[in-house]
């Protein structure tokens, strides 16, 4: 038998571009950032350094402001300190309009310290203190209570400070959209009926007074259709507590969670696919509280905390 010559083996790069353009999408190259050099800035600060884009955050933030403020009467956006609080990025979004979310003692001080006074503050989180609570309560912090004990003990604070007022709070709850995982370690349950059992349960309570609904569905979400879901049970829930006699409800804050053009590791399609507009969000949440609202009545202000929407697109690494 004939022996084949021997052909030494080779290494060829391989390329994916031919058999998936979309796997990566684009990889962005720069000399500048603002029109500063990324070389001046490593020479001055060294490398690795993170770099933000305060003329990406202005334009991210009015982009998606414009996308609400269009439909709907009354928005405010509240800028989520947890997904960056660094004090530069945090003024950025307040000189542009924004109030301030915060989840802890240390954001809720870092939010004063940044000259938002109490009242324009929205307090999340399920771990808020005595000594915190007392504060924000003193300072007209819109407090989003997480859980029967913050409950009861917000009631205690109340009882025993005397006020001429009730301390003004919200619920948070938690839903199942059915576009994604429920989010139910935070709030109470919105569809077994444990919100209705608290809302009663507070208006039991004469040192607290209802004034909100709040509910963050999760993060990342790229199905607009879930805030469709969201907005719906929140304005049901809100008729529901107003017959059970909780006085009208003023404002119903949708969270945060919307998508940013960062790819997550098991996407396939570039985000520039997959990643909804800020037009998409809008329309899924102010078009169905204004349809679903009471005709006559004047619409609930919509609190929105976006984050990494606002802020992805304007970091660098180098």
């Amino acid at each position: 038998m004939k022996r084949l010559a021997y052909l030494a083996p080779s290494i060829q790069k391989m390329g994916i571009e031919p058999c998936n353009p979309f796997r990566l999408g684009n990889t962005p190259h720069c000399t500048d950032i603002d029109g500063v050099s990324v070389s001046k800035l490593v020479a001055e600060h060294g490398s690795p350094l993170f770099v933000f884009s305060e003329a990406t955050l202005r334009a991210r933030y009015r982009e998606a402001h414009r996308a609400f403020a269009r439909r709907y009467p009354d928005v405010q956006f509240a800028w989520s300190y947890k997904t960056n609080y660094l004090n530069a990025i945090c003024r950025v979004f307040h000189q542009e309009g924004a109030i301030a979310e915060v989840v802890s003692e240390f954001e809720y001080d870092k939010a004063r310290q940044n000259g938002i006074p109490g009242h324009d503050i929205i307090f999340n989180g399920p771990g808020k203190g005595r000594q915190i609570l007392e504060r924000a309560a003193n300072e007209g912090a819109m407090i989003q209570v997480d859980n029967l004990d913050e409950l009861l003990l917000l009631a205690e604070i109340a009882a025993q400070s005397g006020r001429a007022k009730p301390i003004a709070i919200a619920l948070r709850i938690h839903l199942d959209t059915g576009t994604h995982a429920i989010w139910s370690k935070f709030g109470f349950n919105a569809d077994n009926g444990e919100a209705l059992r608290v809302v009663r349960r507070l208006l039991q309570m004469p040192g607290l007074k209802l004034q909100g609904l709040h509910a963050h569905i999760g993060t990342f979400i790229q199905d607009p259709n879930a805030y469709r879901k969201s907005a719906t049970v929140l304005v049901e829930l809100a008729m529901e507590a107003e017959r059970l006699g909780a006085g009208p409800i003023r404002y119903l804050n949708l969270g945060g969670g919307f998508a940013s053009r960062a790819r997550l590791h098991y996407q396939y399609l570039s985000p520039e696919q997959t990643t909804p507009s800020f037009d998409r969000y809008a329309e899924a949440i102010c078009d169905t509280i204004t349809q679903l609202w009471p005709v006559g009545r004047t619409l609930p202000r919509i609190y929105l905390e976006t984050g990494r929407a606002l802020v992805d697109d304007a970091g660098y690494l180098i």
